[in-house]
């Protein structure tokens, strides 16, 4: 089996008219910061993973996400800095839970657990 070396997140929002946009190319980490949404749009994630094999077929669809409005709330001391960079609508944390290896050339990305 050979390991997983890069991670490709895309996102969608029925919000907006821009169909499926590549928000992450090559991310050699399992959690990754991404930038450029817009406040109080919803939006859905999937993940393909990378490996010397080729790309895998896109994870399961994330639950949907909605960005904060340009109005918010306070937010606890410990969490500010990953806040600010939410409340503003503009970053969303993203974190890869678990890949697995279906066989050498097929590679699977699992979502978070559901809540």
């Amino acid at each position: 089996m050979s390991g997983f070396e890069r991670y490709t997140v895309e996102y969608f929002s029925s919000d907006l008219q821009t169909g499926w946009v590549i928000a992450a190319h090559r991310v050699p980490d399992q959690q990754i910061m991404i930038s450029g949404l817009k406040p109080a749009t919803s939006y859905v994630f999937l993940v393909r993973s990378e490996n010397s094999h080729g790309l895998s077929v896109p994870s399961g669809l994330s639950n949907v996400i909605k960005t904060l409005g340009t109005e918010s709330g306070t937010v606890p001391p410990n969490e500010i800095s990953a806040a600010r960079a939410v409340l503003s609508g503009k970053q969303l944390l993203v974190t890869i839970y678990e890949i697995i290896e279906v066989s050498v050339t097929v590679l699977k990305t699992l979502n978070a657990p559901q809540s």
